[in-house]
């Protein structure tokens, strides 16, 4: 009887302890259960700022930055075999970001160089007055440099003994024709009009103090004498220019010398007459380059009627190149550039991308050469593209700033340049023209960690695009006063300065 009670209180506790396992089980199981429900409950959309990542959010509203509307950071939920580095976007995000795409091609872009220049004499057409016999000049009739004279005008009084002996023997030889005619062939081996030696003969009055007259019609450009000077023979009295023909000369950069070539159209104006244009071809290039301000120059020849175009006036042109051969090109809008590499975004079907660093050539208008990285035929995102770049540096994949595996790396390791923030800013630069436009621009961008530059030549500021990290605002502000423009704090040298094209000088 005891042992039946033993087996009845052990059964009873087995059982017990039996239940309390199940009902522990079932709870671990619920709990689990509930917390996966509230992690998913709780989990929450993200919204950032296609320009500013940094800023994150769990609703719609404007970037506090820049006051665009922020995006929809969608979640990477893609199975294995997909490409780590795609970036997705759903279809609501498509419409938002406004994405458009571009399919490479061959093509022939055209390459527009703006040129600052100034009209200078022709000196092709350089005349030189000079005095055809030994003397003294008695009265200057030129006095000062832009004075116009006519063929004929008298334009000085000189005296010559050789002069008044010729002038003896012409009125001596009235009766004699052989001695009369040699007088006269000298007179004339002088430059002496045959008027003025009809006078002579008709007077029988020898001139003491001669009239020069000028074998040339135009302006006055340099004067060698004064009165009382004594001249020898083939001695020069004075320059001058009609300005029928001038010369507009272009200054150029060496890296645009490729893009130029004789017999090219330049269209080009002056300030001077508002809302008029010219165009003529390029004559000539210069094969020499300035040593201080690295430029060469290009000329045309213009004719100047009623004097329109003065030595010394300012011009500006324009000069469209097309590439001789089609090449691969891409929008400009589609590189995302810093200067040490070019990343793209290939669309590998509607809201999927994927980074690719490649290699760019030529800058085109609005186009970019594609040299490698790319083939004929693939879609790159032409229109969106900081939107898609800003949600691969969320999701920490490749990027601008984190370039993809096997392409030139920058120096910086991932992390760090992962940590990067872009920087925009505004600064005033001095400057006049559009070569002044280039020259601040490219100083600026050829600085690693400068995304873009530029500069606007109405209101004489620069916008930068730039990380802190890389590069420090004063070291762009000193690069550009090495080429000769004033920063807010860096005064470009003197020397510098001076060696600029005349058309750069902003300084009063």
């Amino acid at each position: 009887m005891k042992n039946i009670y033993i087996i009845i209180i052990t059964t009873l506790v087995l059982g017990i302890l039996i239940g309390r396992q199940f009902k522990s089980s079932e709870v671990i199981h619920n709990h689990k259960h509930d917390t996966t429900h509230i992690e998913k409950k709780q989990s929450k959309d993200i919204w950032t700022c296609s320009m500013h990542p940094q800023i994150r959010q769990d609703h719609p509203g404007d970037c506090p930055i820049c006051g665009m509307d922020l995006i929809k950071l969608v979640e990477d939920n893609q199975s294995d075999s997909v490409n780590e580095d795609q970036i997705s976007l759903s279809p609501a995000s498509l419409k938002q970001a406004q994405v458009e795409t571009f399919k490479v091609s061959m093509m022939k872009p055209i390459k527009t160089l703006s040129l600052s220049g100034r009209i200078v004499s022709n000196p092709e057409i350089d005349k030189t007055q000079s005095i055809h016999v030994s003397g003294r000049v008695e009265k200057l009739h030129v006095t000062y440099p832009g004075q116009y004279i006519k063929k004929g005008q008298t334009i000085a009084l000189f005296y010559a003994p050789e002069l008044i002996t010729a002038q003896r023997e012409l009125i001596e030889s009235e009766n004699q024709p052989l001695l009369k005619k040699a007088a006269m062939a000298k007179l004339k081996q002088w430059k002496i009009s045959n008027r003025i030696i009809n006078k002579i003969i008709q007077n029988r009055t020898i001139i003491e103090n001669f009239p020069i007259q000028s074998e040339y019609a135009g302006y006055i450009t340099r004067i060698a004498v004064k009165d009382g000077d004594y001249l020898k023979e083939g001695q020069k009295l004075f320059e001058l220019n009609d300005y029928s023909t001038v010369w507009a000369l272009f200054d150029t950069y060496n890296q645009d010398q490729k893009w130029l070539h004789i017999g090219d159209t330049v269209e080009f104006h002056s300030n001077a007459y508002l809302g008029e244009s010219q165009t003529a071809k390029i004559s000539f290039i210069s094969p020499e380059a300035d040593h201080m301000s690295h430029t060469s120059y290009v000329r045309i020849k213009l004719k100047n009627r009623d004097n329109r175009w003065k030595p010394n006036m300012f011009i500006e042109g324009q000069i469209k190149s097309k590439a001789k051969q089609p090449v691969l090109s891409i929008p400009e809008t589609a590189v995302l550039w810093t200067g040490k590499h070019s990343v793209i975004y290939v669309e590998k079907s509607i809201g999927n991308y994927i980074p690719r660093t490649i290699t760019i050539g030529n800058k085109y208008d609005h186009y970019y050469q594609v040299l490698n990285g790319l083939n004929m035929g693939e879609n790159v995102v032409m229109k969106g593209t900081f939107t898609i770049d800003a949600s691969a540096e969320l999701s920490h994949k490749h990027s601008m700033l984190n370039p993809p595996k096997g392409t030139h790396q920058m120096t910086n390791n991932n992390h760090q340049s992962h940590k990067m923030k872009m920087k925009t800013i505004t600064m005033k630069v001095s400057g006049n023209c559009g070569m002044c436009k280039t020259t601040i621009e490219t100083a600026a961008n050829s600085l690693k960690g400068v995304h873009h530059a530029e500069w606007s030549k109405e209101t004489k500021e620069l916008t930068l695009h730039y990380m802190p990290k890389m590069v420090t605002l004063d070291q762009i502000e000193k690069a550009i006063a090495t080429k000769g423009y004033d920063t807010p704090n860096h005064i470009a040298d003197k020397n510098i300065y001076d060696a600029l094209p005349a058309c750069c000088h902003y300084r009063n």
